[in-house]
């Protein structure tokens, strides 16, 4: 394996263990934090979640078997370019994981009433946990550029903007937080 390879995995492998780290936390607590495609919710909403989920998931396998392949239509250096660009989204998802604390949920869920976080990185970014993802799935796609890797990245993240159009209406229908306002102050992306 090359620098590029074991750097790469060592980045997804890292992005992967805090996912499922605060997962695990959060179960501990009696915390249910995967809601995604879970039962009872609107036709478009729940194929979404659904969809999301699966491509997700989809996602982690080809990402993993690009490393290892280790190939790329890109010359060597966009691969740098590209491990830098994961690195990044490895630190934005982190620092989202970590400011969202136990208000961390994937999917939506109307049950649960969980504060609204506006600090830390949520301040620069509404949605620093997708821009986490898309960081690393667009860093990956730079450092092992095939068409399968493009083309999984691509629709997952199309996924990710449908779900988080969904979040945000979602959140302005709560009463009990003041969504717009966060709207017009801090940015969906960056």
């Amino acid at each position: 394996m090359t620098a590029i390879q074991i750097i790469s995995l060592g980045l997804l492998v890292l992005f992967y263990a805090v996912y499922l780290g605060k997962k695990i936390a959060q179960r501990r607590q009696g915390i249910r934090t995967d809601v995604l495609g879970t039962a009872g919710k609107p036709k478009r909403e729940g194929m979404i979640e659904t969809t999301l989920k699966v491509m997700t998931y989809s996602t982690v396998a080809v990402e993993v078997g690009s490393i290892v392949w280790g190939r790329s239509f890109l010359p060597e250096i966009w691969a740098w370019i590209g491990v830098s660009v994961t690195a990044a989204g490895v630190a934005f998802f982190v620092a989202a994981v970590l400011t969202m604390r136990d208000s961390w949920r994937a999917g939506i869920s109307p049950e649960e009433k969980t504060e609204l976080v506006t600090g830390g990185v949520y301040g620069i970014s509404r949605n620093p946990a997708f821009v986490g993802f898309d960081l690393t799935y667009i860093g990956l796609c730079l450092s092992f550029a095939n068409v399968v890797n493009i083309a999984f990245a691509i629709v997952t993240m199309i996924l990710f903007h449908l779900q988080i159009l969904q979040e945000e209406k979602f959140l302005l229908s709560r009463t009990d937080i003041d969504y717009a306002s966060y709207m017009r102050r801090v940015r969906r992306y960056l």
